[in-house]
């Protein structure tokens, strides 16, 4: 998914606008993994903004039709979404062509 994100960025970059403002990373429990996704990163020029670990209460919150903030706004996996809302904060006009 991200090399077609990278390809449709590159496609608009200097008609419109657009940039690449970094990878995030959904674990999956792959081997290498966060390796791999910062070599990905690096080969777009860009960097991965964050690496989000699995967490079984993701999917104890859509059962209920919550978020992970709404259902349990103190867990680690909580704090995790917050972080990376903090990092894409802070990520704010460093985009880059692919």
């Amino acid at each position: 998914a991200a090399n077609n994100i990278a390809k449709g960025i590159l496609k608009y970059a200097h008609s419109g606008g657009v940039r690449l403002g970094g990878l995030i990373c959904n674990e999956r429990q792959t081997d290498r993994e966060l390796d791999l996704s910062e070599a990905l990163a690096a080969r777009l020029n860009s960097k991965l903004i964050h690496f989000v670990p699995r967490d079984n209460i993701v999917q104890h919150a859509e059962l209920r039709k919550m978020t992970v903030i709404q259902y349990a706004p103190d867990s680690k996996q909580a704090g995790e979404y917050r972080a990376l809302a903090e990092k894409i904060h802070a990520n704010s006009g460093q985009g880059t062509i692919p």
